[in-house]
């Protein structure tokens, strides 16, 4: 979920985190906050509320596209 809860989603990983490639993005942001990325299908993301306020980013050559909310009014 993002920090103030609006964007609430899980993901179910088949098959287990330990057998996926897991990848280390070297965008401005992923690099910041050190974070390591695997690539589930869409149909193993659920959404819980929320997803009509996601906005688009993307770089680069813009293969991937990323979702974010971008305004937690409780951001720590």
């Amino acid at each position: 979920s993002c920090h103030c809860d609006i964007v609430q989603d899980s993901v179910t990983l088949s098959p287990p985190l330990p057998q996926w490639k897991v990848v280390s993005c070297n965008c401005s942001i992923c690099t910041r906050n050190g974070y390591l990325l695997v690539y589930p299908e869409w149909s193993q993301l659920h959404m819980k509320s929320g997803e009509d306020v996601l906005r688009d980013y993307s770089f680069g050559v813009k293969r991937n596209l990323h979702k974010f909310y971008g305004r937690c009014v409780n951001a720590v």
